[in-house]
């Protein structure tokens, strides 16, 4: 309204005119031309030449970090750059600054935590902002000290450090579906379950896109649970309903799936050759090392009695033992 307007033009006499976030974006995205001397040397004919450079997202993460540049350092003295910067609290829209390649779906975020710098170049005191996702409420943490706060009062704000979440409505209708779709389960249990990654699942829970389903993380390559995993298997999954996975798995593809867990056989037996394999090159190294340990050599001033050619007959005794192993090795005596 009026009042913000009137604020917005009085701040300008004294701290200059309003930067945006989004003017912060664009001057960060935008081309630069290199001409004269910051012309490119072309890789296919090996000489300068005129071009444009710019930077695009091609993946969106799911917290954008923004760290906006509060101290200038010159080569002398560094100073700090106090101009204020407005940023939204909700619907940041990152879409005029993707690559047309760009896999991400969801471009829109909002502010979950704000860090703030009090001071100078020289030193400082930093605070910060965060929001609680459940209350909706904005706190501010000030060391020990830790005050519920307004959204104004954060959107005003010398902000040093943004984080933004993405924000997805879609998705939250995809959980509340899941959620009605294991309520009903409870109710009618059915007799296949499936085993899902606690991994994925925590993402499906608080990411804006979680990405296909990705058992990875207790599953081998051959469908069955590693020899070193199985110990706490469970502790990597959760069960989920034939109806609910169904669900999941329809709309984000992804598994392998998995209703039963077992020891792979295969991942077993490549165990148990590399412990073998293991095993043979810790007896190969124990005899090279005996007839080191049974020769005592005296202070190291003592080296240089011994000429090259003991060096050299020490060496080859050595090499006797790696007749018969598996594997190559070689040694250079520097003399």
């Amino acid at each position: 309204g009026w009042v913000t307007w009137l604020w917005e033009w009085i701040r300008s006499w004294f701290w200059g005119p309003t930067v945006s976030l989004h003017d912060c974006l664009a001057a960060f995205f935008s081309a630069d031309e290199l001409k004269g001397d910051n012309m490119y040397s072309c890789e296919k004919c090996n000489k300068l030449r005129n071009g444009v450079k710019y930077s695009k997202v091609l993946e969106l993460p799911e917290v954008l970090c923004i760290h906006l540049k509060r101290f200038r350092h010159e080569l002398m003295f560094s100073s700090k750059i106090n101009n204020f910067v407005s940023f939204p609290l909700e619907g940041l829209d990152m879409r005029p600054y993707l690559h047309k390649d760009c896999v991400s779906q969801v471009t829109s975020y909002d502010l979950v935590s704000v860090i703030c710098h009090h001071g100078t170049a020289g030193g400082g005191h930093y605070t910060c902002y965060s929001l609680n996702c459940i209350s909706e409420q904005w706190f501010e943490f000030d060391d020990q000290y830790v005050t519920q706060v307004s959204p104004e009062t954060v959107q005003n704000c010398e902000a040093y450090v943004l984080f933004y979440k993405k924000s997805s409505e879609a998705m939250g209708k995809l959980r509340h579906r899941a959620v009605e779709l294991t309520e009903l389960s409870q109710n009618e249990p059915s007799l296949m379950q499936f085993y899902v990654s606690k991994q994925w699942v925590n993402k499906f829970n608080t990411f804006a896109e979680p990405g296909p389903i990705d058992n990875s993380d207790f599953l081998c390559a051959h469908g069955g649970v590693h020899p070193s995993k199985e110990p706490y298997v469970n502790q990597l999954c959760t069960v989920l309903s034939q109806g609910v996975w169904e669900y999941l798995y329809d709309t984000f593809g992804g598994g392998p799936a998995c209703n039963r867990l077992y020891a792979c056989m295969s991942c077993q037996q490549e165990q148990q050759a590399l412990q073998r394999r293991i095993k043979q090159e810790l007896d190969v190294f124990m005899q090279l090392n005996k007839p080191l340990k049974d020769f005592t050599l005296g202070p190291s001033k003592d080296i240089n009695r011994y000429g090259p050619c003991y060096w050299q007959s020490c060496l080859a005794k050595s090499l006797e033992f790696c007749e018969y192993s598996d594997f190559k090795l070689r040694v250079e005596l520097v003399l």
